[in-house]
């Protein structure tokens, strides 16, 4: 398995809490122009499904944080974190007659409750994105295109529950791949001082992809014939 993870500087502080996840347990599933294969080990063994181009997870539970202080200990203090990384964690690859655009689209989703004095969380999430080759079950890295992040943060002063939804568009160097290869991490944390209860539920991934369509043989001999037929007429011309 070709390896090429390499965390996002946006990521840095979080690179001493990752696990290390290999990926060598792809499932497969087929979208309209693109066939996924995804990382069981890290998203789950059904945790993928697709929608046209689109390929959406539920988020492993282990992103469900609570962190909890009694009332009777208000000097107490209560963090939770999880996170975890894992290379190529998504591979898209183009159908026969079509080639991935280089642009990708991810968004984050999820909730979280209970922010009051003291209290504080933050979920992010982000990787890297290479273009390559697929073959025989085997993801080959060429180009780094780009790296893709998103985060959302709380504090005392924002309201004590609300909805995470936040998108990013990575990407996107004008060079089209027959399969693009994304890492993957997924860093979440909450932090409770004094009497209360911080919770965090990081509940679904989506990421969206792009095609285009490549001519058929046949499209490029009928441009050619056409190309000569003009070139004839505008000979014949001159010549008249």
């Amino acid at each position: 398995m070709n390896k090429f993870f390499r965390a996002p500087l946006a990521f840095a502080f979080a690179v001493g809490m990752m696990s290390s996840a290999q990926a060598v347990n792809y499932v497969s599933v087929a979208g309209n122009d693109i066939t996924f294969y995804y990382d069981a080990d890290f998203w789950g063994l059904n945790a993928g499904s697709v929608s046209g181009n689109s390929i959406s997870f539920g988020v492993d539970p282990s992103y469900s944080l609570l962190a909890k202080v009694a009332s009777n200990k208000p000097a107490g203090t209560n963090v939770q974190t999880y996170a975890d990384s894992a290379s190529a964690a998504v591979i898209a690859v183009a159908h026969n007659g079509y080639v991935l655009n280089s642009a990708v689209g991810f968004n984050l989703q999820g909730s979280y409750g209970g922010v009051n004095g003291g209290s504080a969380m933050t979920t992010t999430a982000g990787g890297d994105i290479y273009g390559g080759t697929f073959a025989s079950g085997v993801f080959n890295s060429g180009n780094y295109i780009n790296s893709y992040s998103v985060g959302f943060a709380s504090d005392a002063q924002s309201p004590a529950a609300g909805n995470i939804n936040v998108s990013q568009s990575g990407g996107d160097n004008g060079i089209q791949y027959s399969a693009l290869g994304l890492d993957a991490l997924i860093y979440a944390n909450v932090y409770q001082h004094g009497p209360g209860n911080l919770s965090l539920d990081v509940a679904s991934a989506r990421y969206e992809f792009s095609v285009s369509a490549v001519p058929e043989p046949e499209t490029y001999g009928m441009l050619l014939l056409g190309l000569g037929a003009l070139g004839f007429i505008a000979r014949r011309k001159r010549s008249a």
